[in-house]
Order: C-alpha cells, then sequence, then structure tokens
C-alpha cells in the first residue's frame, strides 16, 4: 500500500496519462491543426493541476480525483466503443491507478496532518 501513495508513482502515472491523451488524439484521422487544439483541450486541465502533484495538499489531490472522474468516464466510453484503441485502455488503467493512489495519498496527508496538529495542542 506505502508503494501506491508514493509522490513517484503519482507523477509517473499523471505524465502517463497526459501521454495517453496526446497520443490517442494524434493517431485520430484529423487534420495536424485541429490535432494540436483538440489535443491542448484535452491535456490542459491536467496541466492546471499539476501543483497538486509537486505540492501534495490533501484538498488540491482531492481535485485532482474530481478531474479524474471525467477523464474516467472519456477512457470508458472510449474503450467500449467499437473503434478503441489500445491508448482508451492504456488511459482508463492510467486513470484507475492515478485515482486510487491520488485518494490514499490525499488521505495518509490528512491524517498525518491531522496528528500533528493534535501533537501541537497536548
Amino acid at each position: 500500500m506505502k508503494y501506491l501513495i508514493h509522490p513517484r508513482v503519482i507523477v509517473c502515472f499523471y505524465l502517463l496519462l497526459i501521454f495517453t491523451q496526446i497520443a490517442d488524439t494524434f493517431s485520430s484521422d484529423l487534420t495536424l491543426t485541429t490535432q494540436w487544439i483538440v489535443a491542448i483541450v484535452r491535456v490542459a486541465p491536467l496541466l492546471l493541476l499539476y501543483r497538486a502533484i509537486s505540492n501534495e495538499t490533501p484538498r488540491l489531490l482531492i481535485w485532482l480525483c474530481f478531474l479524474l472522474l471525467g477523464y474516467f468516464v472519456g477512457a470508458t466510453l472510449g474503450s467500449f466503443s467499437p473503434a478503441s484503441t489500445l491508448w482508451d485502455f492504456a488511459a482508463l488503467a492510467c486513470c484507475v491507478i492515478l485515482f486510487n493512489s491520488a485518494m490514499f495519498r490525499a488521505r495518509a496527508l490528512a491524517i498525518a496532518d491531522q496528528a500533528e496538529s493534535s501533537n501541537h495542542k497536548d
């Protein structure tokens, strides 16, 4: 369990999710200009929450979990569509692992903060 909530695991799967979004976009049959626009739209919300990973505050990790729910829905719909690709399944796996890692890491940080604040009160 402690390896699942390690910050490096969260960073690795976060970057892998960004890569799967970009790879899935550029493997489509869109024009190059459209591919760039779609890639930016798909990756921008993840990049906005990069601070959640670098600062490791429970509140930002919870927001990352909320954001990952949308990516999970998109990856699930893509995985079960007739035109599914390997990138859809990779994104689905990344969303599940990253969600669980961020959720457990936020819980562990909240417990550590609570224990630290109770020690200071004594």
